[in-house]
């Protein structure tokens, strides 16, 4: 496993960058001790990029070694990477972490102004965060501290890629575990989490391993792995490539407490032509809206004009194909079904979606092989698709038994993200 890099000003068009971390090389073909999952920080005084990551070994093809330990590496220019003479920075994993250890995320604790760092970790059935605290300026020293937060056994028992951080008046702890985003909202003290609010970040089947950060102007924002671990094997891989990251995400704290994620602004700037408006729409039967495998469809409905069961947008649709998105006004509740979309993961998952004024918005960021669902509430659903004909385009509404009342349906041509 390697480290890819890329950059971006605006943290929706990306350039790509020289691979930024290598594992070590090998003649075993057996061997894939790799650089597994870290965090990044900027050293303020230097202006230098430090990385503190996972060193993944073998311990099949090097016996006698610790399979995870923490490791760190710094760039002055952002594409040539140095590794540590320190190394490791943490030669084994705490006691009660039997199960893994790895994925360091460093953040800033406003508790005591120290850099913290969070490891993922299980023991048992529970999966945990290990708590670990700088006692250098570099962050090249840490001390342990305690198991900062730990399951009841439901959420699997390694959690993965732990992030946490404050927001506003709380602070959100989340991570992967049972091949789910799992997010907690609470109180934190320095050294223990408490959890008053929990859900999963992504009520779709291809989310995992979020990861969060700063902008320059102090937004919380984070980029998702859209792939899972039951997710088939990736139709692209014959085109060289398998799996993506999301958009830039921007999260906050939702009304009823829980943590909410929407795309950053700076995601309107894809669009490649107009605006097609339909404007207010009534819609008894079937409309189509365009066709496009690229596009942005942002939808708002008066829930309280309409009085139809249900409506339906089918994306992606041919004869053949479609990913079906119902939305139930009785319940509330949205729906994505997937059992007859290409050849991403089948299913269906559903999300209850608060509509406050009785206005319910969804933002809908359709690519060529993914889609991103995010309601008003800050829910989001996110789903690989790989339709399998080139004609899967159409993109229609549909509604039975009665109407649906839409404010606006619009639809925004989408160009590329990557830099030429």
């Amino acid at each position: 496993m390697h480290w890819s890099h890329a950059d971006s000003p605006d943290a929706v068009h990306w350039r790509e960058l020289p691979v930024a971390l290598y594992p070590p090389p090998t003649s075993n073909p057996a061997d894939n001790s790799g650089r597994f999952t870290g965090s990044a920080v900027v050293d303020n005084s230097t202006g230098a990029l430090h990385l503190i990551f996972t060193d993944f070994t073998n311990i099949d093809a090097n016996p006698g070694a610790v399979a995870e330990t923490v490791i760190s590496a710094s760039s002055t220019d952002g594409t040539t990477f140095a590794y540590s003479p320190k190394n490791p920075l943490i030669a084994h994993p705490p006691p009660g972490s039997s199960n893994a250890f790895r994925d360091p995320k460093v953040f800033w604790d406003k508790n005591d102004e120290t850099w913290k760092m969070v490891v993922g970790s299980g023991e048992g059935d529970k999966g945990r965060v290990q708590l670990y605290v700088a006692k250098d300026e570099a962050l090249l020293s840490w001390e342990y501290v305690s198991v900062v937060a730990e399951g009841d056994g439901s959420t699997g028992n390694i959690w993965e890629c732990p992030n946490m951080f404050p927001i506003d008046d709380k602070w959100v702890l989340f991570y992967g575990g049972d091949a789910l985003g799992f997010y907690e909202v609470g109180s934190y003290n320095g050294t223990n989490f408490v959890s008053e609010k929990m859900g999963l970040l992504d009520a779709g089947p291809d989310s995992y391993a979020m990861q969060w950060y700063v902008d320059d102007a102090g937004r919380n924002l984070a980029v998702t792995w859209m792939g899972n671990w039951p997710t088939s094997k990736w139709p692209s891989r014959i085109n060289g490539w398998a799996g993506a990251q999301s958009v830039t995400r921007e999260l906050f704290l939702r009304d009823d407490g829980g943590l909410g994620s929407k795309p950053i602004a700076e995601v309107a700037n894809l669009a490649s032509g107009p605006i097609q408006n339909l404007g207010k729409k009534n819609v008894h039967g079937t409309i189509k809206v365009g066709s496009t495998n690229t596009a942005r469809l942002q939808l708002e409905v008066d829930l309280k004009a309409s009085n139809a069961p249900a409506f339906t947008t089918f994306l992606y649709q041919s004869k053949a194909e479609s990913v079906v998105l119902k939305y139930n006004f009785g319940n509330r509740t949205l729906t994505l079904d997937t059992t007859n979309a290409g050849y991403g993961q089948a299913g269906t998952w559903s999300a209850a979606i608060a509509a406050p004024n009785n206005v319910l918005t969804l933002d809908i960021l359709i690519d060529r092989s993914s889609v991103e669902i995010f309601a008003g509430d800050g829910t989001a659903m996110t789903a690989t698709v790989f339709p399998r004909y080139q004609e899967s385009t159409d993109i229609k509404i549909e509604a039975v038994g009665g109407k649906a009342v839409f404010n606006s349906i619009k639809l925004t041509p989408f160009g590329s993200t990557w830099k030429a």
